[in-house]
């Protein structure tokens, strides 16, 4: 096809009276002008290579940069995480400290009433008269059982409350019984008084028939 091509050039300028001389000087012409005209393209291919390899390059920094911004902002949000639990552990390690503070008081307040109670029933203990250490003194001052073959055992036994204050009235229960009914008559008293309690004893040398545990 190239070789028609040249030889249909040659023919026309053969027609047209153009010399070989002339013929050689228009084809380098035209072979100059596409050679320039590659240089320009080859030129123009380099220059877009270089310009998509500036934007390449231009995405790549712009990616680095965006990449470095969310690590810095991960960075900071750690950060901020890190300070908000701190504080909230101070906050409760506060809490702690305030909670155990009120409960010592309290304990300290609790443990001072009942010191200051137990001071008040001592005082109040102080004032009034200790019964069962009264009526003990006085049963032992009485002579020991008599041992006499024609007499039946009876005993006396004294119940009150253990202590009372100066001033107020309060039961004194005596019991007359055979010892065999020390518990009926413990019963009895306790059912007419029930702070009551057995407080001295003594066993009288009577002679006297069976009978039923009287109290005074």
């Amino acid at each position: 096809m190239l070789h028609n091509l040249i030889g249909s050039v040659l023919q026309r300028f053969h027609d047209s009276g153009t010399s070989l001389a002339d013929l050689h000087k228009i084809l380098d012409e035209r072979r100059a002008e596409r050679d320039a005209q590659r240089e320009e393209i080859k030129a123009e291919v380099a220059r877009t290579r270089l310009a998509e390899e500036e934007v390449l390059a231009l995405e790549k920094r712009r990616r680095a940069e965006e990449e470095k911004l969310r690590a810095e902002a991960a960075r900071k949000a750690e950060e901020e995480k890190l300070r908000a639990e701190a504080a909230r552990m101070a906050e409760e390690e506060k809490l702690r400290a305030e909670t155990a503070r009120q409960a010592e008081e309290e304990k300290q307040r609790v443990e001072a009433a009942r010191q200051g109670e137990a001071e008040k029933q001592r005082a109040e203990a102080a004032k009034g008269v200790d019964l069962s250490r009264l009526f003990e003194i006085q049963l032992s001052s009485l002579p020991s059982r008599f041992s006499k073959a024609d007499v039946e055992p009876v005993d006396a036994a004294v119940f009150c409350p253990p202590r009372v204050k100066s001033g107020t009235a309060f039961l004194v229960q005596v019991y007359l019984y055979q010892p065999s009914a020390a518990a009926e008559a413990a019963m009895q008293a306790s059912e007419v008084d029930p702070l009551t309690g057995r407080r001295g004893s003594y066993s009288f040398p009577l002679s006297c028939p069976p009978f039923q545990v009287a109290g005074v």
